[in-house]
């Protein structure tokens, strides 16, 4: 993912898909490792204490729990600076539900005030090498037990995490800076509220933002039999709407936090096949990285079941299978690589959405 040069190559290339070309600067090279501590030009972290007013940007003092009113964060242009060094553990195995593991680092926390329906993304990056980041929003009354799918990322290791989450109801919710290590450090923060509708520069978060066939009232990307993903679609927020219910769509992963995820309609009572393959074939070579193939409610909070696979396999649904029969409505099919680093591997996603 995130690989600009083969984006404008497909643009170039004559198509009757839509091709957007996001800003590289909006992903910033995830991919690449962690910040060096070293050659961040990020604001020194300040000791001090935070107004009680909202912060739009330069440095915010986290708070030690969750509870108290932790400082007011609104969207922002530029990162903020953060500093969980000083700070204590007091979410752990909590999150594990929604992260996907414990996070024993030193957690810090800050509201934002967010209206039902409304996206936000939250953009963290360590400032250093072993910082391995994990974001998590909890409701006004903290309870982390209640943190479920949806609400957590922690996929990136020591890389930068990307997270999106859609408010359930008008309020305040606590957004959690926490680290997958038993450490705390200094990261960076960019909260942003995206708003589709706006035109260019596509926002984080936004596939695309046009008034076209091929973008959706949310500017997620539309995708047709035939075509190629459309970045980012790591989420269930952000996965590409597909426009069809038998045919193939073009994507590649690369590690952990560089997931595909697509989403699809069912009619009533319909059966669900799903493969993936090698780019070009029907088959699986020698550079088939270790893969889930998932299969997940519409808001992506549900894991409706997936098969795994090991190294040179191709991961298929047959459609026989309990978790993929009887569908009605929509739902979201996700590509999670499952090894830390695989390199670059382009696939072919097969699927029939039919009823028997």
């Amino acid at each position: 993912m995130n690989r600009l040069t083969l984006l404008i190559l497909l643009c170039i290339i004559p198509t009757v898909l839509a091709c957007d070309v996001f800003d590289p600067q909006l992903y910033m090279d995830r991919d690449a490792g962690p910040a060096d501590s070293g050659g961040s030009d990020s604001a020194p972290v300040d000791s001090g204490t935070v107004d009680s007013g909202a912060v739009d940007s330069g440095v915010v003092t986290l708070s030690n729990t969750c509870l108290g009113g932790p400082p007011l964060v609104t969207s922002t242009a530029e990162p903020i600076s953060v500093d969980t060094t000083a700070l204590s553990n007091n979410i752990s195995s909590d999150v594990t539900s929604c992260a996907g593991s414990s996070a024993p680092g030193n957690d810090g926390f800050f509201s934002v005030e967010m209206t039902a329906g409304e996206r936000w993304h939250f953009h963290v990056t360590a400032l250093e090498p072993d910082g391995d980041p994990v974001v998590y929003v909890l409701g006004s009354g903290c309870d982390a037990r209640g943190c479920q799918r949806g609400d957590a990322t922690n996929n990136c290791n020591r890389q930068d995490e990307h997270f999106t989450y859609v408010a359930p109801r008008d309020g305040t919710f606590i957004v959690a800076v926490d680290d997958a290590k038993g450490r705390g450090g200094t990261y960076t923060v960019l909260p942003v509220r995206p708003t589709c509708g706006n035109g260019l520069p596509l926002e984080h978060s936004e596939t695309c933002d046009e008034d076209s066939p091929n973008c959706t009232d949310e500017c997620t990307a539309v995708i047709g039999d035939g075509g190629n993903e459309a970045e980012p679609n790591d989420d269930a927020v952000g996965a590409n709407v597909l426009d069809f219910t038998t045919g193939r769509v073009r994507g590649d992963v690369a590690s952990q936090c560089d997931l595909a995820s697509f989403r699809f309609t069912a009619p009533a009572g319909a059966a669900l096949a799903a493969s993936v393959f090698t780019r070009g074939t029907s088959a699986c070579n020698s550079a088939a990285p270790a893969l889930d193939l998932e299969l997940l409610s519409t808001d992506g909070r549900t894991l409706l079941g997936s098969v795994s696979t090991g190294i040179g396999e191709c991961p298929q649904i047959l459609g026989t299978e309990p978790f993929a029969t009887g569908l009605d409505g929509d739902y979201v099919l996700r590509i999670r690589p499952t090894g830390d680093e695989v390199g670059i591997y382009d696939f072919d996603l097969d699927l029939t959405v039919a009823v028997p």
